[in-house]
């Protein structure tokens, strides 16, 4: 895969671990310590006050408005970001020293 896209969980780990790049949707977690080791990431995450908190439930809002308020337009800002940097470079400039005469 050239790209994993989740949220912190194991598979987003998993992925870390095998060095696939990946787009890492936090909520209530601490994207400080939490985030995936070893692999490029791009962290997608909304910040509250309540942030970090420790998740089994929401004890600010009637839901849990860190993870709802992640849009699809953030998610695909990341994944867009993560695949360029993947991607080689290209010069704009043709080495004209690199064609045969």
């Amino acid at each position: 895969a050239n790209l994993f896209v989740g949220n912190d969980s194991g598979p987003t780990h998993l992925a870390a671990a095998l060095g696939i790049p990946a787009v890492v949707l936090f909520g209530s977690s601490d994207a400080e310590v939490w985030y995936p080791w070893k692999a490029p990431f791009q962290r997608v995450q909304n910040s509250f006050d309540c942030n970090p908190c420790p998740g089994y439930r929401c004890l600010v809002y009637d839901e849990p408005k860190c993870i709802l308020s992640i849009t699809a337009a953030q998610v695909k800002a990341s994944v867009d970001a993560a695949l360029g940097a993947a991607r080689p470079q290209r010069s704009a400039e043709i080495d004209k020293s690199a064609t045969p005469k």
